[in-house]
Order: C-alpha cells, then structure tokens, then sequence
C-alpha cells in the first residue's frame, strides 16, 4: 500500500489539534478521531467524505467483485454468490505485500461503500487478517475489531461535521443519504453514533 502517511502518526497529529466534536466522546469520540486520522493516511481531507474507491485506487489497493468470483472453483463460487451470499460482505486477501479487496456483487452500491471503507479502516490501522480456524472450518472473528473498523469506516463516509449540521438543520435522513451514497438506515446509524439523535429528533419537529 501507498499510504500518505502511518495511521499512529497522523492520529497524533489528528488527536493533539482542535477538532469539531461536540455531543461525542468518550469511544465514540475516539472512533471519531480513527476516522479524521485514516482520511489523512489515505490522502483525503479530513473533513471530506471519503470516496472508497478513490482511496483504493489511490494506495494501489486492488477491489473486485463478480469477475473475480467467477473464477472461482465451482463450489466455492457458488457458495460465494448462492447459499452462503447473505453471510459475507467483503473479503481482504493480503498476498505478495499487496491487498485484494472482494466485494460480494449482489449487495447493493451503497452498501457497498460503507463495506469498502471498512475494509480499508482494517487496512490502514493494520489489524490483524482473519484467518481459517482448521479445528472448526470457520474464519476467526474478533468482534471488538469488527465493530472499531465499521466505526471508522463509516465516520470516514459521512463525516461528523457534515452530519451535524445536516442534522441540525432538519434535513431527512433519506436525503442525507442520497448526498453521501448510503442507505437512510446507515445514516440513522451514524446519527446515534455521533450522540446527534436528541437534536435530530428536536429539528425534526421544527421542520415538521
């Protein structure tokens, strides 16, 4: 990968200036913060909406989909694409000092946008892979770094200043979704997130 630069550094840096977060703290704060510092490792404005499949381009991270699966032996293409499509978002194969990121091609596009920045959340903050567990024939999961990945990544989609003050001002999730590229459902996910829905939901009477 070719990062703009390390994620620890630019979460120092990103962490020891001011930074427009209020309503949040504690982890969610911090999940925050992961999210301005992996912008800037990926080269990205901090206060921009990241682009996935800019970002991937951008590192020289390889992202594939239907293709990619149809080369697939027969039994695991099915599995990949059949009766096991509703168990996978994405997958990261990490070969010859490069990433391959594999989207599952029946989800949506925007579901597939918050998939793919939180591939790349993995990738830039350098989490473990997952691995295949011989003695059971099922990935290791670790749902702590499962859930920091979906943070970042999501809070990399739809920034929090953005979100504030859309949602300040009223304006629907739906529509918020539509500028962003995401589904009204990850928006309200952000919006909790963010500690933002008590003055949502006020704005939302205001407008009403």
């Amino acid at each position: 990968m070719k990062l703009a630069c390390d994620f620890d550094e630019a979460y120092v840096e990103v962490e020891s200036s001011p930074q427009f977060l209020p309503y949040v703290g504690g982890e969610p704060a911090r999940l925050e913060l992961c999210a301005l510092a992996a912008k800037r490792s990926l080269g990205f404005a901090l206060t921009a909406g990241l682009d996935p499949w800019i970002a991937a381009e951008r590192i020289d991270v390889d992202v594939r989909g239907a293709e990619y699966i149809d080369s697939f032996p027969g039994e695991i293409r099915l599995q990949a694409v059949g009766d096991g499509a509703s168990h996978w978002s994405a997958g990261t194969v990490i070969r010859d000092g490069g990433a391959i990121i594999v989207m599952n091609p029946l989800h949506t596009r925007e579901r597939q946008k918050v998939t793919l920045a939180e591939e790349l959340a993995h990738l830039v903050m350098g989490h473990p892979p997952c691995a295949i567990d011989a003695a059971r024939g099922f990935r290791t999961f670790y749902e702590d770094v499962e859930d920091e990945a979906y943070g970042v990544g999501g809070a990399m989609v739809v920034p929090y200043a953005q979100l504030f003050w859309l949602a300040k001002k009223g304006v629907r999730a739906a529509d918020i979704a539509r500028q962003f590229g995401t589904s009204a459902r990850f928006v309200d996910y952000r919006i909790n997130r963010a500690g933002l829905r008590k003055m949502y939901r006020k704005q939302l009477r205001g407008v009403a």
